[in-house]
């Protein structure tokens, strides 16, 4: 096989004497191969393991990637670098979910959202710009009808690119369809984690094989479980989509704050779905047990301090009482 990162020692190819048909036309094909390669040649001339020369013009790398592309070699080259390229985007995607535990599902499900709603505000723009564009031709086409010679032509011609932008401005509904799925998708993994939080052996659910994301946060799911989501009963779909609704509408971080809401939520929603017996303890109402704590503490100990003192007022008096003269009937009879 070739070298194809010593670029700079191939040699281009003899270009292909083709007809001229202008002087024009021919100025301007030497033109175009005698420009600065692009950013995009240059990536995808790397992309094959290719080091392209300092100097590289659009014709040379324009062959480069013809040969490149016909060369089983450089195509495994590429295979392989972009497969690596995948596994390195895929690793840090784990690890930053890993890092942001509940949120990351939080910001895939927001993301869908946003994508959607791109997409719908797209076609409402597009069918209001069609109409309009459907009137102005609908006035062409009818002032057709009269004219003659070079009016009859401009008209034709304006008709043309209208039908052109009403082609451009047609909206597929296929669009908006995967928009939607990639929404339910990041509702369904999102509901999934928050229903995992609820068992103990989720790893080996069905949801945690068909959804390998949910791996990836498996510590914060086990960690939940242990502080939360065992004194619960699980909890259905709609119940975690109800509070899940609920936080959200007020903080835009909760599930990175403060994930414990989520189990302060259900209870305040269902409290059927605490098992008999549990209790559970929020960062909220812990805080407040510990300042309750701390209260009756000191109250203790200010009642302990009090009665200590009065039962040594009382044995001193007792004391005191022994040790003076008593005034009984043999002191009289001395």
């Amino acid at each position: 096989m070739t070298d194809w990162k010593l670029v700079s020692e191939l040699v281009s190819p003899a270009v292909p004497k083709k007809r001229r048909k202008t002087a024009k036309s021919s100025e301007a094909k030497k033109d175009w191969r005698q420009d600065p390669a692009t950013e995009k040649q240059i990536e995808f001339l790397k992309s094959f393991g290719v080091t392209p020369a300092p100097n590289l013009k659009k014709g040379e790398a324009s062959e480069l990637i013809d040969r490149c592309i016909n060369d089983p070699e450089a195509r495994r080259i590429q295979d392989e670098k972009r497969f690596a390229d995948w596994e390195a985007v895929m690793k840090r995607q784990r690890q930053e979910r890993a890092a942001s535990g509940a949120f990351s599902f939080r910001k895939d499900f927001e993301k869908a959202k946003t994508e959607v709603a791109k997409e719908m505000d797209r076609i409402s723009k597009s069918k209001v710009a069609a109409a309009s564009k459907k009137k102005e031709l609908a006035l062409l086409q009818k002032r057709l009808t009269h004219a003659v010679g070079a009016e009859k032509e401009e008209i034709e011609e304006q008709i043309e690119d209208i039908e052109c932008d009403l082609i451009d401005l047609e909206c597929d509904p296929i669009d908006l369809q995967c928009c939607k799925e990639e929404l339910k998708e990041a509702e369904t993994v999102r509901i999934k984690f928050w229903k995992a939080t609820f068992k103990r052996d989720w790893i080996q659910s069905d949801d945690a094989m068909e959804y390998d994301v949910l791996v990836d946060v498996s510590t914060t799911i086990d960690k939940l479980y242990e502080e939360y989501g065992q004194y619960f009963k699980s909890p259905t779909n709609k119940q975690i989509k109800d509070v899940l609704e609920s936080l959200d509408s007020a903080s835009l971080d909760w599930d990175r704050a403060q994930p414990d809401a989520f189990f302060a939520r259900l209870h305040h929603i269902s409290p059927s779905q605490m098992k008999v017996g549990a209790g559970i303890r929020t960062s909220k109402s812990s805080t407040s047990r510990t300042k309750a704590g701390k209260g009756k503490g000191c109250l203790v100990v200010l009642l302990s301090g009090v009665l200590l003192f009065v039962t040594m007022v009382v044995v001193l008096a007792y004391i005191a009482d022994q040790a003076s003269p008593r005034n009984d009937g043999s002191r009289m009879v001395g």
